[in-house]
C-alpha cells in the first residue's frame, strides 16, 4: 500500500467490464489497479504477498463466488484490514448483512452505476479505512 497512489484489486471474470473500469480508475482517478479474473487468481495474489489498498470484487464468478472469496480474505488469510466492495449485476440483495458479516464495506449493483459512482465509493472506502 502506499501513501500516494492507491491500489486496488479488481477481480472480476469480465474482462470488458474489468477494462471500463480499470481504465477509469488508473487513468482518470490516478490509482494502480491490480487484476484477478477470478477469486482464485485473488486468493492466489494475496498469499503471495500482495496487499491493496482495497478490493473491488464481482459477486458472481465462474471458481470461488464474492463471498466464498470474501470468507477466505477475512478468515483464512486474516486481512481483516482491507475494504473489500462486491459488486454484481446478478443479484440484488435487499438485506446486505450477509454481506456486511463477512467484511464487505459496500454492495454495488453494476446494473445501476457509471464508472464514476465506483470510482467515488473505492476513494470513499479507502478514506474511511484511514480514520
Amino acid at each position: 500500500m502506499t501513501d500516494q497512489m492507491p491500489t486496488i484489486l479488481f477481480v472480476d471474470d469480465d474482462v470488458v467490464w474489468t477494462d471500463l473500469i480499470v481504465h477509469r480508475l488508473e487513468q482518470v482517478d490516478g490509482m494502480a489497479c491490480l487484476r484477478a479474473q477470478s477469486g482464485e487468481d485473488a486468493i492466489s495474489m494475496l498469499r503471495g504477498g500482495e496487499r491493496p489498498d482495497m478490493i473491488l470484487m464481482d459477486f458472481s464468478m465462474h471458481d470461488l463466488d464474492g463471498l466464498e472469496t470474501l470468507k477466505l480474505i477475512r478468515n483464512e488469510l486474516q486481512l481483516t484490514d482491507i475494504p473489500v466492495i462486491i459488486m454484481s449485476a446478478s443479484i440484488r440483495p435487499t438485506n446486505t448483512e450477509w454481506l456486511q458479516k463477512f467484511g464487505s464495506a459496500q454492495f454495488i449493483d453494476k446494473t445501476s452505476v457509471t464508472p464514476a459512482d465506483i470510482a467515488d465509493a473505492v476513494r470513499l472506502a479507502i478514506a474511511n479505512n484511514k480514520k
